[in-house]
C-alpha cells in the first residue's frame, strides 16, 4: 500500500505534453507521424496529463482538417487499442527509464538554479538568456542534422529514390487575395474610425475647458501652476479645482493611443517627431501657464494637432455603399463594411 503522503507529492506535479515541432520535417513528411506517435508513446507511458500531438504537415503549412483527424487518431489508438497503455507506469522500474528521469530532473534544476542566479525570469530574459540558450541548442541540432551525425529517416539518410525533396505546399495560407486585401481595410477602416472618434472626445473636452466657469481663476501664479502641487490648499473644491481634474482627464486622453494603432494598422496618420514634442510640452504648459493668453495658445496647439490626425484619418474609414445600385433611396441601403463578415461581403459583391 502507498503511504497518503506519496499520493500528495505525486499530485504535486501536473503538466502538459506537445510533440516535438523540430522533428516534423518537410522532406517525407508521410513519416513525421511516425515521430510523433512515438513521443506520443513516450508522454503517454508517463502518465502526462494532457497531450497535443502535432500534425504531419505542419512543416510546412497550418494543419489541414485531414491531418488534424490524423494527429487526434494517434492519441486515441493507443489510448483505445494498444493493451500496455491501458497499465499505468508500465516502464516504471526500468533502468534505462529511472536514469533518463534522474539526468532531466538534475538538468532541469540546474536549469532553474542558472535563470536564479539571472535575477530570475525577467532578469534572465533581459539579457536574452533564454533566448540565446534556444538558439543554441537550434544551431546544434541543425549542425548534426546537416553533417549527418544524427540520422533522420528521409531526410538526410535513406532517401527515396527522387531524394526525398522538400515538399512545397500548393497554398501555405489559405485566404484569396480580396479576403487579405478586405481584412486589411476593414482594420485600417476600425483604427481610423477610432482615431476619428478619440478625436472628436478630445476637442469636447477642450471646449468643456475653455467654457467652464473657473477657466480664468485658475491661470496665473495662483491657478494652474498650483492644482498638482496644492491640491490641498484654498483650491480644492473650488471651480479652479474643477479646470484642473478636467486638465487630468485630457492628459489621460487615449487619442496618442489611437493613432499608434492606426499607424500599426497600416494608416496613413501618425505624428512625426516634432509634433509629437510639440504636443508633450503643450500638455505640460496647461498646468504651468501664468497667462491666459499662454493658457489659450497651448490648448490651440492641442486642438490643431487632433484635427490635423483626423483629417488623415476620416478618408481611411471605408466609405459606405449601396446593397442594390438602382434603389433611389440610397440612405436605407447603405452598408457599414466595417461590420460584414467576409461571407456578407461576398455575397453582397455578387449583387454587383
Amino acid at each position: 500500500m502507498i503511504p497518503k503522503i506519496c499520493f500528495l507529492s505525486i499530485q504535486k506535479l501536473k503538466y502538459h505534453i506537445q510533440t516535438s515541432g523540430r522533428s516534423l520535417h518537410a522532406q517525407e513528411i508521410s513519416f513525421n507521424d511516425i515521430r510523433t506517435t512515438l513521443q506520443a508513446l513516450y508522454a503517454l507511458y508517463d502518465n502526462c496529463n494532457s497531450l497535443h500531438t502535432n500534425a504531419y504537415d505542419e512543416a510546412i503549412t497550418t494543419p489541414t482538417e485531414e491531418s488534424v483527424r490524423r494527429a487526434v487518431a494517434i492519441q486515441l489508438i493507443i489510448n483505445k487499442e494498444l493493451g500496455l497503455a491501458k497499465n499505468e507506469n508500465p516502464i516504471q522500474g526500468s533502468f534505462i527509464i529511472e536514469e533518463l528521469t534522474d539526468l532531466v530532473e538534475e538538468a532541469g534544476l540546474l536549469e532553474f538554479d542558472r535563470i536564479t542566479e539571472r535575477g530570475g525570469v525577467l532578469g534572465a530574459m533581459e539579457t536574452m538568456y533564454q533566448r540565446s540558450k534556444i538558439q543554441e541548442e537550434s544551431l546544434y541540432y541543425e549542425t548534426l542534422k546537416h553533417n549527418g551525425e544524427f540520422p533522420i529517416i528521409g531526410v538526410n539518410t535513406f532517401l527515396s529514390s527522387k531524394g526525398s525533396p522538400t515538399i512545397q505546399p500548393k497554398e501555405v495560407i489559405r485566404a484569396t487575395e480580396e479576403e487579405k486585401q478586405f481584412q486589411i481595410k476593414k482594420a485600417r477602416s476600425e483604427s481610423a474610425q477610432t482615431v476619428v472618434d478619440s478625436g472628436k472626445s478630445t476637442l469636447d473636452l477642450i471646449t468643456e475647458i475653455e467654457k467652464h466657469p473657473g477657466f480664468e481663476s485658475a491661470i496665473g501664479a495662483k491657478g494652474a501652476s498650483s492644482l498638482y502641487g496644492l491640491m490641498d490648499e484654498p483650491f480644492a473644491g473650488t471651480e479652479a479645482a474643477g479646470v484642473g481634474a478636467l486638465i487630468e482627464t485630457l492628459e489621460a486622453q487615449n487619442f496618442l493611443t489611437a493613432i499608434g494603432e492606426f499607424k500599426s494598422a497600416g494608416g496613413a496618420g501618425s505624428l512625426s517627431d516634432n509634433e509629437g514634442k510639440k504636443l508633450g510640452a503643450a500638455l505640460s504648459n496647461l498646468t504651468t501657464a501664468q497667462s491666459e493668453a499662454d493658457f489659450k495658445k497651448s490648448l490651440n496647439v492641442i486642438k490643431n494637432l487632433v484635427k490635423k490626425q483626423m483629417s488623415k484619418a476620416k478618408p481611411q474609414i471605408e466609405k459606405r455603399f449601396k446593397l442594390d445600385p438602382s434603389t433611389s433611396n440610397q440612405k436605407d441601403n447603405e452598408v457599414d463594411l466595417s461590420k460584414l463578415s467576409l461571407e456578407e461581403l461576398k455575397a453582397l459583391r455578387a449583387k454587383g
